[in-house]
């Protein structure tokens, strides 16, 4: 059983942690790193937000030094990757793309999603605010760009928004496009005799 008190150390270090992206730099993602033919997908965009509030994204990678992967302890410190949503100033930049090709692939055994677009521009300033923070989670074995839609439309109603991949439940990709796939999921196919 964990104490609160390191639960609580844990939340606050989350917590603060995704505060604090607010002013850091972007971490560049494998999917704005080089370009690649146009897929099928082209120029489709996940479903619009309810406002057209400019909104700015960041990819965010987590470590907590401080603990070992529940789910992998020989990788290592647990890793995280997150995606923030926020209502941004205005930018002509272009819009974030969806997922990589390798990530798409990775999910959805091929890259038809590689080439469709969001609403939000990868690290675009935050409009000056105070905004109060929502945090989303994937369902087992599904990856957080399944909550983009969500999370964008939350980010245009003045919400600062975050959604965590959780490392070894789902595909992950991580910086400089090493990606992590769903150990749990070939473990739970593996007891199931699939």
């Amino acid at each position: 059983m964990i104490s609160s008190t390191r639960k609580t150390s844990r939340r606050s270090f989350v917590a603060a942690a995704l505060l604090a992206a607010f002013a850091a730099p972007q971490i560049p993602a494998a999917a704005a790193s080089a370009p690649a033919a146009a897929p099928a997908t082209a120029g489709q965009e996940v479903p619009a937000p309810a406002t057209r509030v400019p909104l700015g994204t960041k990819t965010l990678h987590l470590v907590d030094t401080s603990r070992q992967d529940p789910w992998k302890p020989s990788a290592g410190n647990r890793e995280l990757m997150v995606t923030l949503w926020y209502p941004s100033l205005p930018s002509r930049e272009p819009k974030a793309p969806y997922v990589s090709k390798p990530l798409s692939e990775a999910v959805l055994d091929s890259d038809v999603l590689a080439g469709v677009r969001t609403h939000a521009v990868a690290g675009a300033r935050p409009a000056p605010a105070p905004r109060p923070l929502v945090v989303l989670s994937p369902g087992f074995g599904m990856s957080r760009i399944t909550l983009t839609a969500l999370g964008e439309d939350l980010a245009s109603r003045g919400y600062a928004v975050a959604a965590v991949d959780h490392t070894y439940e789902a595909p992950v990709e991580f910086p400089g496009g090493r990606i992590e796939k769903c150990t749990l999921c070939d473990n739970v196919k593996a007891l199931q005799g699939r």
